[in-house]
């Protein structure tokens, strides 16, 4: 039998239909058919969906295992930082006007630290 690839792809393997893929999440092997109708992993207890036959169940775990559209730049990630910011800082004046040390504020002074140490950082670049 044919060792699985570290490259999950979104077709079941041809050589082992009922073999589930390593994990998608924690990329643990250790992953198992639960009464023949859905696939766990055992490293982080992510689960499939519930299906009705063995082959379906895999199936539907292996195109879970599909690889993720490639990442954001960082750019980009930084254009969104700024168009969030003013929006929070208006729900924080109507939904806590009165809690300067609230779950909001801590979140916008985050973002305002990661929009700060991008611009340094691409500066420096």
């Amino acid at each position: 039998m044919q060792e699985p690839t570290d490259q999950p792809t979104t077709q079941p393997r041809n050589d082992a239909p009922e073999q589930p893929m390593p994990c998608p999440f924690c990329h643990s092997s250790e992953v198992s058919l639960v009464h023949y109708l859905w696939v766990e992993c055992a490293g982080c207890g992510a689960d499939g969906p519930v299906c009705d036959t063995i082959s379906e169940a895999v199936e539907a775990w292996n195109r879970a295992t599909a690889p993720l559209a490639p990442m954001t730049s960082q750019q980009e990630l930084l254009e969104v930082c700024e168009e969030v910011l003013p929006e929070l800082l208006a729900t924080r004046e109507a939904f806590e006007p009165d809690e300067p040390d609230g779950d909001l504020s801590q979140l916008i002074e985050r973002l305002k630290r990661i929009i700060s140490n991008a611009k340094a950082g691409s500066s420096n670049a």
